[in-house]
């Protein structure tokens, strides 16, 4: 995936150099791009899963596309969150979508901002037929989020509110 734009973000892949930096220090990252990085970033769940992710992508670095990106705000140029897909499209076109914002960058609109953006890209791969998100019961502000990304409930699973998109549903709220 190359780098995408919206109004107020740029969306950049995290290759494993910088996954592994940012494991090390998140620090590093900024300084690597030219970035200040926000106090927040990476959350405790992204910080988790970055040892698994440079892994996957030792392995297969095309996995990238499909992989944890980094939200910046072009404007204040500093990382404030990462978000992206957990894997390519499984064998029905469905690939799932996540992503963190730092506490002192939120209620602002760059969730929903980097979600419309990595929807808008997902949906111009031609296997991509839907996209699943889950949030917790209690995270209003993660559900709102998908409310306004287009997104439509579906059965809760335990703890978690689960969402879905269908290509065919998003063409008008994918921008």
């Amino acid at each position: 995936m190359p780098l995408l734009h919206t109004a107020r973000l740029t969306l950049q892949p995290l290759d494993r150099e910088l996954m592994l930096l940012a494991i090390r220090d998140p620090a590093l990252v900024g300084q690597h791009l030219n970035l200040r990085v926000a106090p927040g970033w990476p959350n405790d769940v992204e910080r988790d899963a970055l040892p698994f992710l440079a892994n996957q992508l030792a392995t297969d670095p095309t996995l990238a596309d499909w992989s944890m990106h980094l939200i910046i705000d072009h404007h204040g140029q500093i990382v404030i969150g990462s978000g992206g897909f957990k894997g390519r499209p499984i064998a029905d076109g469905t690939v799932e979508l996540g992503y963190g914002i730092d506490p002192g960058h939120q209620g602002r609109g760059y969730a929903t901002e980097a979600a419309q953006g990595f929807i808008a890209w997902a949906f111009t791969q031609p296997t991509v037929q839907r996209i699943f998100a889950d949030c917790l019961i209690e995270n209003r502000a993660s559900a709102r989020v998908l409310e306004k990304a287009g997104f439509q409930p579906l059965p809760s699973t335990g703890e978690f509110l689960n969402w879905e998109l269908r290509r065919a549903s998003a063409g008008h709220r994918a921008s």
